[in-house]
């Protein structure tokens, strides 16, 4: 669920003091990418083969689950997917089309560079 990587965004943008992200070793993808954004510019650290990826928001599936709650959880991740995206853009300096171009809506998952950290 996001929303828990965005509690930890905002407890750290809380933060007055830099913030040292070193949270990619393999791979940060969806909110751990955001959190290593999140850091302060120049403490921002990957390992050198480790990928930063923005994946398309899931929506969990149940044969159980009701029309109405399958629409209620595909509009949540597609708000969901703007906020990540929209902070992604405010920490790398980026524009949000830069960030995630209209023509990768349609990806199941993909690597983005936005620019150095």
């Amino acid at each position: 669920m996001e929303t828990e990587g965005f509690a930890i965004h905002d407890s750290m943008m809380q933060l007055k003091n830099e913030k040292h992200t070193k949270v990619a070793v393999g791979a940060a993808g969806g909110q751990a990418c955001l959190l290593l954004a999140a850091g302060t510019k120049g403490k921002r650290h990957m390992m050198p083969h480790a990928k930063a990826m923005i994946q398309q928001p899931r929506v969990p599936s149940s044969g159980l689950m009701p029309a109405s709650d399958v629409l209620i959880c595909a509009k949540e991740a597609v708000i969901n997917k703007d906020v990540l995206t929209e902070l992604l853009a405010k920490h790398s300096l980026s524009l949000f089309a830069d960030v995630m171009p209209p023509e990768d809506w349609d990806k199941s998952a993909g690597i983005k560079v936005v620019g150095p950290f």
